[in-house]
């Protein structure tokens, strides 16, 4: 099906499709090292079907952010660089996120160099970080970034930055 969706359209920017969906609160289950779940509220708001690709080092921010964000897209999320830089190879993604700090040897700019040169196809980069100081968050974007998400992440930012 999604051969035939992308016969059907002429650019990246016609491969958006939008979908209605009805408000309700969404309860999420933790994963099991950790306890309790999380409610979120869903607005009605229309959405973009899009591959998300996450990498977050820590497997938890990348649980919340997957659940969170596969409520309207599509989500696939890895916690180190050589699953994410596989699935990349063999997959194609319209928006990544990438922790900004993932190892002492690893950060988001290094990240993005690679997938940058492995597909050819545009997409949007954001890192995703708790905190960024404000000349680094332009260097971010000189790095070839079109934004810093602040964490928490939550579905009426993103959906607002990846509409720019």
């Amino acid at each position: 099906m999604k051969k035939k969706w992308e016969e059907q359209t002429a650019s990246s920017s016609q491969n958006l499709h939008f979908l209605f969906r009805f408000s309700r609160v969404v309860t999420v289950k933790m994963p099991s090292n950790c306890r309790g779940t999380v409610e979120i509220l869903y607005f009605p708001l229309i959405s973009l079907i899009v591959q998300i690709l996450i990498l977050d080092d820590e497997s938890l921010d990348l649980f919340v952010a997957k659940k969170l964000l596969s409520l309207e897209f599509a989500t696939e999320g890895f916690t180190t660089e050589e699953e994410t830089m596989e699935w990349a190879k063999a997959n194609d993604f319209d928006v990544v996120l990438i922790d900004y700090y993932l190892t002492p040897d690893l950060i988001a700019t290094e990240v993005l160099s690679k997938l940058r040169s492995l597909k050819e196809k545009r997409f949007k980069a954001f890192v995703l970080s708790n905190f960024v100081e404000p000349d680094e968050v332009q260097r971010l974007k000189q790095s070839g970034f079109d934004d810093v998400i602040f964490k928490p992440l939550t579905l009426e930012n993103f959906k607002a930055l990846i509409a720019r």
